[in-house]
């Protein structure tokens, strides 16, 4: 492993199998020579001899696809890829391809937003601050800027390509793409440019999505030095074949065995009660009143825990999905009815589909993750596929499906990204997605006895009559440390001077950080007394929890206030301790 490869890891917080991936890469490039000067088929039959997936490029340059499941950060390995060859091989130059347009402005977010949530170059000054973002809207008047330190970043949705690549006025004059037209700004067409590029790689996001598009045509000819495909679903969609170039894999079956990265997805239906006969409406609603009792126990869980580890709480949401719009408006007049917990989510619900798709709406789903977004109810018709996957999603009802198994796994990759950093917290109810199947569960239970099937991992949970009417309300206390910290937060905001503040801020940093910690371990019952806190082990796991704890709450902290906040936290934790055995 290079240093690079290490440091990367480190810096980014990769997860392991986003480590594998990078040291693939290192190793495809190192070992391999995918950027030497070799005949594709020498490089195709070096790759084939060391990774058994792999069968060939399936391109006319050397391409190779990760196939990883959702929500393990497909868009933080980018960055890393990114990275890893600027620093290692000093790559320059990169092209970005988007699926659709949802992707396409998350990545821009993603990779050209400083204050984003997501930026993938935290903590990568030498990559922020040389990066250049060039997209498919400016890519004409900004796409040849290049200094020597520039790292040019090209992201292009493949539908814009596609629109693009129109060769007809409206006077039937040839044309050819716009993106090969001349330009005085360039001097050139931007095609011609990229194509003079000595070392262009092509990033392909969501690549099952548009193998067989006639804008793939404009790529190949770009002919890049290399191509790195990412995907949870290796499977081209118009042959069904799954593809050839896959150098790595950690699919949504590994995630689930795993029980590390995403939550635990498990199928509910109602216990001692027969389906047979009843009408779809009738299902239908019985789904959605229990969705609901599972909505409010996974509240309380949420903010319980939230409140236990002084974290921000999280808003649980539902997703239904419905057969067509006509379904989708009847299911929406239902939920906001009277009738449905008298009008409880009247102003709580949206849906999404191709005639109610309006700018406040689709403002609304993208911050559905946001505290002041009062959304709970997403009703959706085939539209939020890859693209659209929020932390908060803990309920699924998908309604009149003519196959489960199938849409269980097209489905459930939209809520098994985790909140609270991206981490399991070990309360059950606050690392599981529930997926209502009242109607086919016998089908997913018979299904999931085959230990190859994916459905292998999933729970099954079936509601009794106490689960489903149990009144449910949640209840705020506060213990004396969350109390005292609070008082102290509040103390800190008045001192004037900045230094004496920063000072103070970051010990309260550290305070946080330790008694969120150790009332995690006392929740999820892996201490019983403080005593326990002292063991070595314990102690170890307890320093490195607060690390990450520090490293992914505080993001901002520089590398040198890093270090000197977990020293801190050691006699901290001490203290901490001590008063806790003491009381």
């Amino acid at each position: 492993m290079s240093k690079s490869t290490e440091f990367l890891s480190n810096t980014m917080s990769l997860r392991e199998p986003l480590k594998q991936s990078l040291e693939v890469l290192e190793n495809l490039i190192t070992k391999n020579e995918l950027l030497g000067d070799h005949e594709l088929a020498t490089k195709e039959s070096r790759v084939k001899e060391d990774y058994q997936l792999f069968e060939e490029f399936e391109r006319s340059f050397p391409s190779v696809c990760f196939s990883i499941a959702t929500g393990i950060g497909k868009t933080r390995l980018m960055g890393a890829f990114v990275t890893w060859l600027v620093k290692e091989k000093g790559i320059k130059n990169f092209f970005i391809l988007s699926p659709n347009i949802t992707i396409y402005n998350k990545l821009k977010d993603d990779f050209g937003n400083k204050g984003a949530e997501k930026y993938v170059f935290k903590g990568l000054p030498e990559i922020s601050n040389n990066a250049v973002i060039i997209t498919g809207e400016d890519y004409d008047t900004k796409g040849i800027r290049a200094t020597d330190d520039s790292i040019q970043i090209n992201m292009f949705n493949i539908g814009k390509i596609n629109a693009d690549v129109k060769t007809t006025t409206k006077e039937g004059r040839t044309l050819p793409p716009r993106i090969k037209r001349f330009r005085e700004t360039i001097g050139d067409s931007y095609y011609n440019y990229l194509v003079n590029l000595t070392d262009l790689v092509i990033i392909m996001d969501e690549s099952h999505r548009y193998r067989g598009e006639r804008g793939m045509e404009t790529l190949n000819e770009l002919n890049p030095v290399l191509g790195i495909e990412l995907t949870a679903t290796p499977i081209d969609a118009k042959t069904n074949q799954r593809f050839k170039n896959v150098v790595y894999e950690y699919g949504l079956a590994d995630a689930l065995q795993d029980r590390k990265y995403i939550k635990n997805p498990a199928v509910v239906t109602r216990a001692d009660t027969n389906f047979t006969g009843m009408k779809d409406d009738a299902i239908e609603k019985l789904k959605l009143q229990d969705a609901i009792q599972m909505h409010r126990d996974t509240k309380i869980a949420i903010q319980n825990y939230a409140a236990d580890n002084d974290l921000n709480p999280v808003k649980p949401t539902i997703l239904v999905s419905c057969k067509d719009t006509t379904h989708a408006k009847y299911i929406y007049d239902y939920v906001t009815s009277e009738e449905f917990y008298e009008g409880e989510f009247r102003n709580k619900t949206i849906q999404i589909d191709s005639t109610s798709k309006s700018e406040e709406q689709v403002t609304q789903l993208l911050t559905l993750e946001k505290p002041d977004n009062k959304i709970e109810i997403v009703i959706h018709v085939d539209m939020l596929k890859e693209g659209w996957d929020v932390s908060n999603l803990y309920t699924i009802v998908p309604l009149r499906a003519s196959n489960a198994l199938t849409l269980i796994e097209q489905t459930i990759g939209r809520g098994l990204r985790l909140p609270f950093g991206g981490k399991r917290t070990g309360v059950e109810k606050v690392d599981m997605l529930s997926i209502m199947m009242h109607d086919k569960f016998q089908e997913v239970v018979d299904a999931a006895n085959d230990k190859s099937s994916i459905l292998y991992s999933i729970g099954k949970i079936k509601l009794t009559r106490s689960d489903l009417n149990s009144s449910k309300e949640i209840v705020e206390s506060k213990t004396n440390d969350i109390v005292e910290l609070e008082t102290e937060q509040k103390k800190i905001a008045q001192i004037k001077d900045d230094d004496i503040r920063k000072k103070a801020e970051h010990q309260h940093i550290v305070k946080v950080a330790v008694h969120a910690v150790i009332r995690g371990m006392i929740t999820r019952k892996e201490i019983q007394t403080p005593e326990e806190l002292n063991q070595i082990q314990v102690k170890e796991k307890a320093i490195t929890e607060i690390k990450e704890r520090i490293k992914t709450h505080y993001p901002e902290q520089t590398e040198n206030e890093f270090v000197n906040m977990v020293n801190e936290s050691k006699g901290v934790l001490t203290k901490t301790i001590e008063n806790l055995r003491r009381q």
